[in-house]
């Protein structure tokens, strides 16, 4: 659900006209100009750039690994913040697993979408949304970066392992690589209730227009 909301925030800018689907993601963040890719050869330089569209598509090459080598760095560097615009910059000196554009693959892709939205508004991505997404459709029950003092509040989570589902608590361990860390794909924490607001939102055109 976390993704649907990223992807609103980012359409309202591309609404705007400040960035085309066709842009090159280095053009905003620079860190993205000069990427390798793994191949049976070995790690080599990527042929093709990072589309600001395979963000949206997660077709840009990136793995779902929230504790690869270099975010591992970023979480030692930064004291364990990671602000999300930061953590790009440690994300970006990872090789991609394919060529961009090649073929699908789930990953991080919304997480750096979550950044660019940093880049375009000039703002931390939970500000953004809030002002331009919870507040407007009355989401009083939803963040990007909930207080750890109201970690209780939400409801226990459930993995299945072995064919049974297993409590693995509240705090969202798997995603939230840092304190300051907004994480576009997986971080949206909210309710029924609001949800459906976001969903009449956009039915409405109210977060977005109609085309």
């Amino acid at each position: 659900c976390s993704k649907v909301i990223t992807c609103t925030a980012a359409l309202q800018f591309w609404e705007k006209g400040k960035f085309s689907l066709e842009d090159k993601l280095s053009e905003y963040m620079p860190e993205f100009e000069e990427m390798t890719v793994k191949t049976e050869d070995g790690i080599k330089k990527a042929e093709n750039p990072i589309l600001v569209k395979h963000l949206f598509e997660m077709t840009a090459g990136f793995s779902y690994n929230c504790y690869s080598p270099q975010l591992k760095n970023a979480i030692i560097e930064t004291d364990g913040k990671c602000p999300t615009r930061e953590a790009m910059k440690y994300l970006a000196k990872e090789p991609l697993l394919f060529e961009p554009g090649e073929r699908w693959e789930y990953s991080l892709c919304h997480d750096v979408l979550a950044a660019l939205v940093e880049v375009l508004s000039g703002e931390r991505f939970e500000i953004y949304v809030k002002k331009n997404i919870f507040d407007v459709a009355q989401m009083s029950n939803s963040s990007f970066m909930l207080p750890e003092t109201e970690i209780e509040t939400i409801t226990p989570q459930y993995r299945f392992e072995n064919g049974k589902a297993v409590n693995v608590g509240k705090p969202i361990v798997n995603y939230k690589i840092g304190s300051e860390y907004a994480s576009g794909g997986a971080g949206g924490i909210s309710t029924v209730d609001d949800y459906i607001k976001f969903l009449e939102g956009l039915r409405t055109h109210k977060l977005l227009k109609p085309k």
